[in-house]
């Protein structure tokens, strides 16, 4: 009889135990575990990089500014274009010669290192920007995404599936990262107003 009684006690006191723990349990889950599934959301980065009016006036920049080298470059093989017709009309020997010759060498050595350094500088700017416009895509995302109760947004892209081989074909599949998607659950159109509304509405 007492061994019966000893025995309910410890069943008592284990389904207390068990009881306590599922609450604790229950008490340190995360919010989001206790609302129900994960909310998913997809985007197309590339295209809102491609219509991102931001992008669109630093791709006009950049354009211009490779213009601009390109026309200071051609000044400067025009002038060594002259120095080389000179070389050709005096005799070789002659202090013209050698004080032209001298000149030509110099703007050569001087129009290699200045391509060189305009090049660096412009890529250099091109990439610093590009990268901060990619921050603030992923704002916008985050923005839109937290807008609409998403906890997790996917990347989506587009690329299509017509290929000249078999390699090119797997190298598509491979790069494929959402392989189907519920339009109503497609963030980029949102995206893409949000950042363009805000880009817009800063000072020029």
């Amino acid at each position: 009889m007492k061994f019966s009684r000893m025995l309910l006690i410890v069943a008592v006191l284990l389904s207390a135990v068990v009881v306590f723990f599922n609450r604790s349990s229950a008490q340190d889950a995360p919010a989001g575990a206790a609302t129900g599934a994960t909310r998913v959301a997809v985007c197309d980065i590339a295209a809102v990089f491609n219509n991102y009016q931001k992008a669109k006036d630093l791709n006009a920049k950049f354009t211009q500014k490779r213009n601009d080298i390109a026309a200071e470059d051609e000044k400067r093989h025009l002038e060594i274009q002259r120095l080389e017709k000179i070389l050709k009309d005096v005799e070789p020997d002659s202090k013209i010669y050698d004080q032209t010759a001298a000149q030509l060498q110099e703007l050569v050595l001087k129009r290699s290192v200045w391509r060189k350094i305009q090049e660096t500088t412009a890529m250099r700017w091109h990439r610093r920007l590009t990268e901060e416009m990619y921050r603030e895509v992923l704002v916008a995302v985050e923005t839109v995404a937290k807008q609409r109760g998403c906890d997790l947004v996917i990347h989506r892209e587009d690329i299509p599936i017509a290929s000249q081989t078999t390699t090119e074909l797997l190298n598509k599949i491979a790069q494929r990262k959402c392989l189907y998607h519920n339009p109503a659950i497609d963030l980029t159109d949102a995206v893409l107003k949000w950042i363009n509304r805000k880009y817009a509405d800063q000072p020029k």
